[in-house]
């Protein structure tokens, strides 16, 4: 008889220091200001160009930040102020768009979507991410797990009021203990990861934890934001799913 694939393992649990989440609820005011200024109006047109409008911007709290090779003081953001070798201490920070990872009132993460290919995301030095959207998990509700970020505000601002959306931050995190408290209390949890290789590999990883799991893929390009793009109708795509799980539950 085969031997069971092992069970993934648990991503481990870490939380920012209070110096970090002073400093980068600092940082995430300024860069919110940033955004809605005449600095951000580029940003502004690719997050609309992703199908997000204004009032999910500013209600999922998203800045903009500036400058070119920005260089913080390590002690600004609770590190020491000089490296092991005596050296001044620096937290780099890349121009770019401002994810703030923020859950029950607390900034576990800042993710910046830089201008290059590669890396598109860069995190500050620091933070922790836990889960994008959890406060948006009602119990006894289902939820939508995405890939990334964007995805996640898109369904919210296209069905919020149907379903709760959450995303790890990558197909390749695993869930931590926390994570994992936050999603137990929803009955069905509709993977929604790219549709690619990665996406697949990460959805299987994920249904292996939970028979909760269920994969969903739009039914025209590799993510949720390509099908809006492409001019797919979210809300009703999310809909048919939605009943699909709700049938198989009978």
């Amino acid at each position: 008889m085969p031997t069971p694939a092992p069970l993934p393992e648990l991503a481990d649990d870490l939380e920012p220091s209070a110096a970090w989440r002073a400093a980068g609820m600092r940082f995430l005011e300024d860069a919110e200001a940033a955004l809605w200024s005449a600095e951000g109006e580029r940003a502004r047109a690719y997050l609309h160009a992703r199908g997000l409008n204004d009032e999910t911007l500013r209600a999922w709290r998203i800045g903009f930040q500036p400058e070119e090779g920005r260089r913080d003081p390590a002690e600004r953001w609770g590190f020491p102020a000089r490296t092991a070798s005596g050296q001044p201490g620096w937290v780099r920070i890349p121009r770019g768009i401002v994810l703030p990872w923020l859950l029950d009132g607390q900034l576990w993460q800042l993710k910046v979507r830089t201008n290059r290919e590669q890396p598109k995301y860069l995190a500050i030095s620091g933070g922790h991410p836990c889960l994008f959207g959890a406060d948006t998990l009602v119990p006894g509700e289902p939820a939508i797990l995405t890939e990334g970020e964007f995805d996640a505000m898109l369904l919210w601002q296209e069905v919020g009021d149907l379903v709760g959306v959450a995303t790890l931050g990558s197909c390749n995190r695993g869930l931590s203990a926390r994570a994992l408290r936050y999603l137990l209390g929803c009955p069905r949890l509709l993977v929604a990861y790219d549709v690619d290789a990665e996406g697949e590999r990460g959805a299987e990883r994920l249904r292996q934890l939970s028979p909760r799991m269920r994969r969903i893929r739009p039914p025209v390009g590799k993510d949720v934001t390509a099908f809006w793009q492409a001019g797919g109708r979210v809300r009703d795509w999310v809909r048919f799913e939605l009943a699909r799980v709700h049938a198989a539950s009978r």
